[in-house]
């Protein structure tokens, strides 16, 4: 009986200090991917400040220049260990998110709710493209800088945008519909803005004061209605959820 005993307690210590160390590993791991959610595109944006560089000659020149500080002569090696750093960060964030969700079935339910939880089965992997778009943005403000190349970046955000609204409006991944309605009513208004933003930036013979004014009114209409939009659909969920 004594050995028993023994027996049982060890069997008890040590479930209750496997299950003290999965819920610390896993705290870890909610907090990891938290942190990747929130600073990944900006760690990406400050690696990828010396990967850009520019000569200011009408010929190729072996004189380059940093994009974000023109008087800094911009070395090779800057260039290969941005690149490290970049994949390091892609290693970090989406391949390790894209790994969690792939396992998903192999945790209980309640434990990756906070990446897979709202979507569909088939569309499960959803907010791995989501990291991946807001990374691409972040590559965007940094390969093309407003100081001289803002019709470039106005362009591939415009583009960016375009190909998230398709994809959202193909995929529609949330399981509420008014969930997929109200993300494709802030993708088409944020969309629509950079295009006419992209008008609006560019020299074309055609523009005229009024017109130019009138892209500048839309856009401004667009996210207004849709930030309007959004706070309304926030206070009536809340009113239900009290109700």
């Amino acid at each position: 009986m004594v050995f028993q005993g023994i027996v049982a307690s060890g069997a008890r210590t040590h479930s209750f200090f496997k299950g003290w160390w999965l819920r610390d590993a896993w705290d870890d791991l909610k907090n990891f991917v938290v942190w990747t959610a929130v600073f990944l595109p900006t760690l990406l944006m400050a690696s990828l400040l010396s990967w850009p560089c520019v000569h200011t000659q009408m010929k190729e020149s072996r004189e380059q220049w940093l994009a974000w500080g023109l008087q800094m002569e911009c070395g090779d090696q800057t260039g290969y260990l941005s690149v490290l750093t970049v994949w390091g960060f892609v290693a970090a964030g989406p391949l390790t998110w894209l790994g969690l969700v792939a396992m998903s079935n192999m945790f209980p339910p309640s434990m990756l709710s906070f990446l897979v939880g709202g979507y569909k089965e088939r569309a499960k992997f959803w907010e791995v493209v989501v990291l991946l778009r807001r990374c691409v943005d972040a590559m965007v403000i940094v390969l093309m800088p407003l100081t001289y190349a803002a019709f470039s970046q106005t362009l591939a955000k415009a583009g960016l945008m375009a190909a998230a609204l398709s994809l959202h409006a193909f995929v529609r991944p949330y399981d509420d519909p008014l969930l997929n309605l109200l993300e494709f009513v802030s993708l088409f208004s944020n969309t629509i803005s950079v295009i006419l933003t992209a008008y609006v930036s560019g020299h074309s013979w055609s523009q005229t004061a009024s017109l130019n004014n009138a892209a500048f009114a839309a856009s401004v209409v667009l996210l207004v209605g849709t930030g309007f939009t959004l706070v309304l659909s926030l206070l009536a969920s809340l009113f239900r959820w009290q109700r």
